[in-house]
This record gives C-alpha cells, structure tokens and sequence, in this order.
C-alpha cells in the first residue's frame, strides 16, 4: 500500500509540474507578467520579475505565446540557429501587463538571434475589459532605435540619449473626448540621416486596432551608423 501510494504522489506531482510549466513545455514556472501603470517608460521599468509580477490566465498565455512563436518563426528566417532555437529562452525578454479602465494592454519583448540580438522587438496585445476577449491583430512597438538588449537588460540607444527622447513609450489619453482612452505611441525614425520622433495615437474599435492620428517631428540629423 505505501508503495502504491508513494508512486500515486509522484505521477501526481509530475503531472502538476507539467500543467503549471511553460507556453511551449520548455519551463517549470507558471507564465507571468510584470505589472506595470501608464504612462509605459521602459527605461525607469524594473523588468528583473521581483514582486511586481503577476500570473498570466491561459487565454493571456496563450496568445503572448503564439506572438512569441510567430516573432521567432520570423526572425530564424535569417538566422543561422534555425534549428537550435527555443522561442521563449532565447528571444522573450518579458512581459508587461498594464491596466486601462476599458483594455489591458500586454506588451511583450523579445530580441532578435546573433548576430542580431542587440535588437528588440515590441508587440503590443489589447484586450477588452468588458467582453475579456483579445482585440484582433497586434500593434508593432519600434523599439529598435530606442533600446539594446545588452546582458540582459534593456539600455537606451545612443540616438535616445543624444537626441532627447523623453516621452513614455505608450501612455494613455482621452484625445476625441468620447469617455474611451487612446492610447498614444512614441518611437523614433532612424534611416542614418533622418532622425524623427513619430507619435502615433490608437484607438480601439469595433474590435480593432486602428490609427487615430501619426505626428513625426524632425530632429537633428546624428548618424551613428
């Protein structure tokens, strides 16, 4: 009997261990997201999943899990570790998780492969408080010519520095007065020549994500290329 026993909690405890692991099998712990409030400013963001982190529902799990897989199938395109590569281990940075009294916003990070990898990619889910259903498609947050995954960690770029790109990377505002939050993007333009800060407002309806308004103001002309 308490062979039998002993053997019965083992399987059980395998089988918690699988249930609870990863989007993809691949990790032990239970998907989370690091909580964050608007104004959205990575540089000041902890993203070290201390305290802050929340778990994620398995509807949020798995669709931050198909943006994952879809970046990664994307980018070992021209990758060299095609097929040495592990979606969530090698290009997932985190997850962060935002509330709005009408969305929550997930926006999830990822860089590329080597010899790339500096480069970070910004995918921005919406969802609807009030149906708990996700808005179709996502919003691509350019974040490449504003930070550098480096050790870990995402470090402003020489151009944010120099060229004084304060605003938050995605805040929130009522710009058409209809009670409903926009949500307003900044990202900066870089071609080696022209150098632009591009600030776009969305707004959410009829279960999409749609262009409100797009802004671009010229700054000085710095190449670090």
């Amino acid at each position: 009997m308490k062979k039998a026993a002993i053997i019965t909690a083992i399987l059980l405890l395998a089988v918690a261990g699988y249930s609870c692991g990863s989007r993809g099998g691949r990790r032990s712990d239970k998907p989370t997201a690091i909580e964050a409030r608007f104004p959205l400013r990575l540089s000041e963001t902890d993203l070290s999943r201390g305290q802050n982190t929340i778990p994620l529902d398995k509807d949020a799990a798995a669709r931050i899990d198909a943006v994952i897989a879809e970046f990664a199938a994307s980018a070992a395109d021209t990758s060299e570790v095609r097929d040495t590569i592990s979606p969530h281990t090698d290009t997932h940075i985190a997850t962060i998780r935002l509330e709005d009294p009408s969305h929550t916003v997930y926006v999830v990070l990822m860089h590329y492969f080597p010899p790339m990898s500096e480069n970070v990619c910004g995918k921005v889910l919406f969802r609807d408080n009030l149906s708990g259903k996700f808005i179709d498609g996502t919003f691509d947050l350019r974040l490449y010519n504003l930070y550098n995954f480096e050790h870990g960690s995402l470090v402003p770029t020489n151009l944010k520095t120099e060229l004084g790109i304060e605003a938050p990377e995605l805040a929130t505002a009522d710009t058409d007065r209809d009670g409903r939050n926009e949500f307003e993007t900044t990202t900066l333009v870089h071609n080696g020549t022209y150098n632009a800060e591009r600030r776009i407002i969305l707004t959410l309806k009829n279960g999409a994500v749609d262009t409100l308004s797009l802004h671009e103001k010229s700054l000085m002309n710095i190449n670090y290329d």
